[in-house]
């Protein structure tokens, strides 16, 4: 059964206040206590449209992302050894089909991260996963973006004269792992919509490591978008970073938020999302 379509809602989404105030981006380790990223935020309403109507028409190359239909096999996505030789073989099966669909020639496709996440507070503590994060944000910038290809030159040095040159990419695919999305479901801002100026740079802290993210402020020309009612047969392919600067998108800013259409006693989301580091 298709998921059900649905209006437009409103959310209030947490930005970052202003582009002058100091700010770290400060990650949760998994099944610990979440921190307080450091900087003033501000909650700003916003209109998200449900992108299923006009999917056939999104790219990853202009709006920065798009859903994908995306079978699976995996019966326990908390069972390592299924990810790894199962999932991995059919995300990068998904990356290279919505690539080519583009034009791409896909060289190298490298998986190098998978993290768990749950909107249950208990289930997330017992399963020792990551909370849904609640601050819009991009993955990468273009110091940490570049930092992602050195590390994997480092680890696969036999490949690094043929790829250093080449336009890269990383994809996040996104999907429920525990039936269909009703808890704090993703959304994204079209790519299209974003000035320069709303994105900042920021450090990222984690327990061991020290890296960089994007937030952003408000402008009220960006457009935002859900898939609601996501299903355990879908992912949601989406750019992180792009190391052309030809125009197209290359960075795609999102966050998860408080559905209004979600009932108090809806189950809690369950998610897993992948980065992909994808050589063209």
């Amino acid at each position: 059964m298709k998921p059900t379509l649905v209006k437009p809602v409103e959310a209030n989404l947490l930005y970052l206040a202003s582009r002058d105030t100091p700010a770290t981006y400060m990650a949760s380790e998994a099944g610990g206590d979440i921190p307080e990223h450091k900087g003033e935020y501000v909650r700003q309403p916003v209109s998200i449209q449900n992108a299923r109507p006009i999917n056939d028409k999104l790219s990853l190359d202009r709006e920065g992302f798009r859903l994908f239909n995306q079978s699976t096999e995996v019966t326990d996505f908390y069972d390592d050894n299924q990810i790894a030789t199962t999932y991995e073989s059919e995300v990068k099966r998904s990356v290279n089909e919505a690539l080519t669909a583009l034009g791409e020639s896909v060289t190298h496709i490298d998986i190098f991260d998978h993290t768990r996440r749950t909107s249950s507070e208990a289930m997330r503590k017992a399963l020792k996963v990551r909370e849904p994060a609640s601050i819009i944000h991009n993955d990468y910038t273009d110091k940490s973006g570049l930092n992602i290809r050195d590390d994997f030159f480092e680890k696969d040095q036999a490949m690094q004269e043929t790829l250093k040159d080449r336009r890269f990419v990383i994809i996040n695919v996104w999907r429920s792992i525990g039936g269909t999305v009703q808890q704090s479901p993703m959304t994204l801002c079209s790519a299209d919509s974003i000035d320069t100026d709303d994105v900042i740079d920021v450090e990222r802290y984690t327990k061991n490591y020290r890296g960089e993210v994007q937030l952003a402020v408000w402008n009220p020309k960006q457009q935002w978008y859900y898939f609601p009612e996501m299903t355990m047969q879908e992912a949601l392919i989406f750019k992180t970073f792009d190391s052309s600067k030809d125009g197209r998108a290359r960075y795609t800013i999102h966050t998860a938020f408080d559905d209004p259409n979600s009932a108090a006693d809806s189950p809690a989301r369950e998610s897993i999302e992948t980065r992909c580091l994808v050589f063209l």
